[in-house]
C-alpha cells in the first residue's frame, strides 16, 4: 500500500535529490580525465557542463506548472526512467557532440523533478516544521550529490573509467524509481484547482507581485552563478594546482558536500526561529570568508578547513533561496510553479558560471572563476539585505511578504 507518511515522501525524495545532484556532478569530478580524452579547453568543458542546465532550466519551469495539475507522482516517475536511461548513455559517448546531446537530455530528467519533489514535500509537512523539511531535503546534493560522489566517483573512476561511474548511477535510479511508483503515494488534497479560472488568474498576479518572491529570484540567479563558477572547476583547481590525482581532488573536494550537509540543515532549521532572511544572511558571510582561503592556503590540513568553511555557506544558501521562500511566497494553488519558476531561472542562470567561469580561467587562469564568484556574493547579501520576511521567529507565519 502506498503511503504519504510525511517522513517516507521526505526521505525518497532526499534519496532522489542526492542521485540526480550525484549524476551532475560525476561529470565534474572526471573533468581531468575527460579534458584529457577529448583534449578540450576549460571553456569548451563549461559548453559541456551548461548543455545539461539549459534543458534542466526549461524542465523546471514546465514540469513544475504540470504537476499542479496532474500531481506530482505522474511527473516525478517518467522524469526518473528518462534521467537514468540517459544517465546510462553518456557513459556510452564516443565524441564532444554526442556528450552534449546525451547530456541535455539527462536535463530534461533531471530538472523535471525538482518542482514536483517540494511540492510533493510541501504539501504533507505542516508549516511549522517546513523550514526542517525542506532544508533536510536538500541535504540530499551536498551528502549524496557531492561528498559520496566525489570518494566515489574518483575510485569507479581510477580502477575503470571515467564512463563506469555513470552507469553506476544509472542502475541507481531504475532501482530507486521502482521503489518510488511502489511505496510513495500522492496526497489526497489536489495540488491545484484549476476549474476556478478568477482565483488562478489572481493567484498569478500574486505570485509575480510578491516582493518576497522576486527579490528571492534575483538572489537565487546570482547564488547559481557563484555556484556553478567555483564547483565547475574546483577538482580541475586541486589537480591543476595543487598537485593532487583525480581520486585525492575529488575526495578533497567532496568535504564542501559533508560541510554543506550542515549548512543546509543548520540553515533551514534555523530559519524556523531566526526568519529566512538573517539565516541565508550567515552562510553569505562564509562564502566570501571561504574564498580567499581556498585560494591562498597551501597544506591540506588548511584547504580542508577552508573547504569546510565554503561548502557550508555555499550550500547553506540552498534551502532558502530555491525552496522555502520560493515555497511560502507563492500561492497554495501554484506552489510548484512557483518553485519551478525559481529553479528555471536558477538554471538559465548557471549556464553563465561554467562558460563565463571557463572563459576567465582559459585568459587569467583557473583562479578567475572564483574571484568572480566572490564579486557576486557581495550582490547576493545586497539583495538579502532588501527582501521580506516570508516568516516570523518561531515559525509563525507573515500574511503577506510583498
Amino acid at each position: 500500500m502506498k503511503t504519504t507518511n510525511r517522513w517516507a515522501v521526505l526521505i525518497f525524495c532526499w534519496l532522489i535529490w542526492g542521485l540526480l545532484f550525484g549524476d551532475r556532478m560525476i561529470l565534474i569530478f572526471t573533468a581531468p580525465m575527460l579534458l584529457d580524452e577529448f583534449r578540450i579547453s576549460l571553456t569548451q568543458f563549461g559548453f559541456a557542463v551548461s548543455c545539461l542546465t539549459i534543458s534542466w532550466a526549461v524542465m523546471a519551469g514546465i514540469a513544475g506548472f504540470i504537476s499542479d495539475r496532474v500531481g506530482r507522482r505522474k511527473v516525478i516517475l517518467p522524469a526518473m526512467i528518462l534521467f537514468s536511461a540517459t544517465t546510462w548513455l553518456t557513459g556510452l559517448v564516443r565524441s564532444i557532440p554526442q556528450l552534449l546531446i546525451i547530456r541535455g537530455l539527462v536535463g530534461i530528467g533531471e530538472g523535471s523533478y525538482w518542482g514536483p519533489g517540494v511540492s510533493l514535500i510541501n504539501s504533507v509537512w505542516p508549516a511549522e516544521r517546513r523550514g526542517f523539511a525542506l532544508g533536510f531535503h536538500q541535504t540530499g546534493a551536498p551528502i549524496l550529490g557531492v561528498f559520496l560522489t566525489g570518494a566515489l566517483t574518483g575510485w569507479i573512476a581510477l580502477k575503470w573509467g571515467w564512463r563506469a561511474p555513470f552507469v553506476v548511477y544509472a542502475i541507481a535510479g531504475f532501482v530507486l524509481c521502482a521503489l518510488v511508483w511502489a511505496i510513495v503515494g500522492e496526497p489526497k488534497e489536489k495540488a491545484a484547482d484549476a476549474s476556478d479560472a478568477k482565483h488562478v488568474k489572481g493567484s498569478w498576479k500574486m505570485l509575480f507581485t510578491s516582493r518576497a518572491w522576486i527579490l528571492n529570484l534575483v538572489i537565487m540567479v546570482l547564488v547559481m552563478i557563484m555556484y556553478w563558477s567555483i564547483t565547475a572547476f574546483l577538482p580541475i583547481y586541486l589537480t591543476k594546482t595543487k598537485g593532487m590525482n583525480i581520486a585525492v581532488a575529488g575526495g578533497v573536494a567532496g568535504i564542501t558536500g559533508l560541510a554543506g550537509l550542515f549548512g543546509m540543515w543548520i540553515t533551514g532549521l534555523s530559519s524556523d526561529y531566526i526568519g529566512r532572511k538573517v539565516a541565508l544572511i550567515i552562510p553569505l558571510i562564509l562564502i566570501l570568508i571561504g574564498i580567499p582561503l581556498v585560494l591562498t592556503v597551501h597544506s591540506l590540513p588548511a584547504m580542508i578547513v577552508a573547504l569546510v568553511i565554503l561548502g557550508y555557506g555555499i550550500y547553506g544558501a540552498f534551502p532558502i533561496t530555491l525552496a522555502i521562500v520560493p515555497a511560502e511566497a507563492s500561492p497554495p494553488e501554484l506552489v510548484a510553479t512557483g518553485v519551478g519558476l525559481t529553479m528555471f531561472m536558477s538554471e538559465v542562470a548557471g549556464i553563465v558560471g561554467p562558460i563565463v567561469g571557463g572563459l576567465l580561467n582559459d585568459f587569467w587562469g583557473i583562479t578567475a572563476s572564483f574571484w568572480l564568484a566572490f564579486i557576486v556574493t557581495i550582490a547576493c547579501i545586497g539583495c538579502a539585505v532588501a527582501m521580506g520576511e516570508t516568516k516570523y521567529k518561531a515559525g509563525v507565519r507573515l500574511a503577506t511578504a510583498g
